[in-house]
């Protein structure tokens, strides 16, 4: 995967994305400003890190919600921590130390959504053999010249695939739910290993890989 030089990354996401999902990015090293009251307080005992990467999240969540013409409001979570989006929306939020983005789209063109960004260093390798299944290990890992960023790559498309699943099964999967599979170097497929149902069956969760400014973006979209 070539990285994307900083002129063509927004233009690369909107080649990649339909003109019904919009996204934004912020800075979770910028202080955590602009929050509304009812977001502060959910996340008053945390620690300073946990703020500014919560505060980026919400500040990338309203911007690219104002991109759907929707007026700016609270964004609070479940009780398993997932956004609340507004009414009628679909949104993923995902960020690390360094980036942040937001996606989001109006239910009725598209039914759910997932992104993840992680930087582009190696997985730890101890992390391996619980994020990979063996099938995994044997034809991304063991295959690649660089096989733990390999397995970097792989842990970051299946948390974009368990965020745009988990909209529509409410399912918690752990890593060994998903397999992944990378038929060129910038999109990827993600299945179901123990499928239970007609969706779960069907579902191959097309997705994009992205390499940018030394991080790992994954995004899966079902319409």
């Amino acid at each position: 995967m070539k990285p994307l030089p900083p002129e063509r990354f927004a233009t690369c996401l909107t080649d990649v994305l339909p003109s019904e999902v919009v996204f934004a990015c912020d800075d979770p090293q910028s202080p955590p400003e602009g929050l509304w009251p009812e977001e502060a307080r959910s996340i008053a005992n945390a620690i300073a890190k946990r703020q500014c990467e919560y505060a980026a999240g919400r500040r990338a969540a309203r911007n690219a919600l104002s991109r759907l013409g929707l007026p700016a409001e609270p964004l609070l979570a479940a009780a398993n921590r997932v956004p609340i989006w507004p009414e009628g929306t679909v949104g993923s939020i995902s960020h690390c130390t360094e980036k942040c983005i937001a996606l989001v789209a109006f239910k009725n063109d598209v039914q759910s959504l997932g992104v993840d960004v992680e930087s582009a260093g190696p997985l730890k390798s101890e992390l391996v053999a619980e994020v990979c299944t063996p099938r995994e290990v044997s034809t991304l890992i063991n295959a690649s010249a660089t096989p733990l960023v390999r397995a970097k790559q792989v842990f970051s498309a299946k948390e974009a695939a368990f965020k745009a699943q988990y909209m529509i099964t409410g399912k918690m999967l752990g890593f060994g739910g998903f397999e992944i599979a990378f038929p060129t170097s910038t999109q990827f497929l993600a299945r179901f290993t123990r499928p239970e149902n007609d969706f779960e069956e069907q579902f191959e969760g097309h997705g994009h890989a992205l390499l940018f400014d030394d991080h790992f973006y994954h995004i899966v979209l079902i319409a």
